[in-house]
């Protein structure tokens, strides 16, 4: 059983505290969506759990261990990270930078085993890129770009799933097949995500539990049906709400 623990964690950023003092524990299975207005910290925490920043109180822990005690190769195999944007600097094929996912698991940087490339190959085949292996990375579009990072996480295969606008350059069919797979993952392989979603419907309808992010580091966590209530969410993102007829 995997659990990621949060007690007592504070970031502040130029005298701005983004989160203050939250404690939130995460289990295996479940689902967790992010929400919140751009520039209140939804990112920044991302990363903090994910170990990219050092929190400055509070503790995160896996397992009963301290994140940052834990050696960064190891805990890739533990927590991976789809970010917001992301372009591919080397012009290297699609199954090449596919395989990136693996380097955790690896004994050898430098050579890919055999077992490894027909994961990777599986993969793409799920995410739909089979048919574009040997074409280069430079040369994919936007949704097709978001779909191999998405395959580099599921072929790095982590316990915990931290991922950023994973909708991003997607339509919206796209977006259900990608968020129906993250779920179908939580439930038939035990895993946690933990993901930063802007479209109310979608997270309403694929996370069991929600962070939400409110005024001056203050945070509500709980199970969705309890947060994503109509009169906070009007109260929150009023604009949004109108303009979409969400009427929960």
């Amino acid at each position: 059983m995997t659990a990621l623990t949060i007690q007592d964690l504070t970031i502040t950023i130029e005298e701005r505290t983004l989160v203050d003092q939250l404690s939130v524990e995460f289990l295996d299975s479940q689902v967790w969506g992010i929400l919140g207005s751009n520039g209140a910290g939804k990112t920044t925490l991302l990363h903090t759990i994910a170990g990219l920043r050092k929190n400055q109180t509070g503790t995160i822990q896996l397992n009963n261990k301290d994140i940052f005690q834990i050696k960064a190769k190891r805990r890739a195999k533990k927590i991976g990270l789809l970010r917001q944007d992301g372009e591919f600097s080397f012009p290297s094929t699609v199954l090449e930078t596919a395989l990136i996912g693996r380097y955790p698991h690896q004994k050898n940087w430098f050579y890919d085993e055999e077992k490894d490339i027909e994961f990777a190959k599986q993969i793409l085949e799920q995410v739909g890129l089979s048919q574009f292996e040997h074409r280069t990375v430079t040369n994919l579009s936007g949704g097709e770009k978001r779909k191999l990072m998405l395959a580099i996480l599921l072929i790095q295969n982590p316990d915990i799933y931290l991922l950023d606008e994973p909708t991003n350059h997607l339509d919206m069919q796209q977006r259900v097949q990608m968020l129906a797979r993250l779920t179908k993952l939580a439930q038939q392989q035990h895993k946690i995500v933990i993901m930063i979603l802007h479209d109310i419907h979608l997270m309403s309808h694929f996370c069991d539990h929600i962070i939400l992010f409110e005024e001056q580091g203050k945070i509500r966590t709980g199970k969705c049906q309890d947060i994503l209530n109509k009169a906070t969410l009007h109260r929150l993102f009023p604009i949004y709400m109108k303009e979409n007829c969400i009427n929960l």
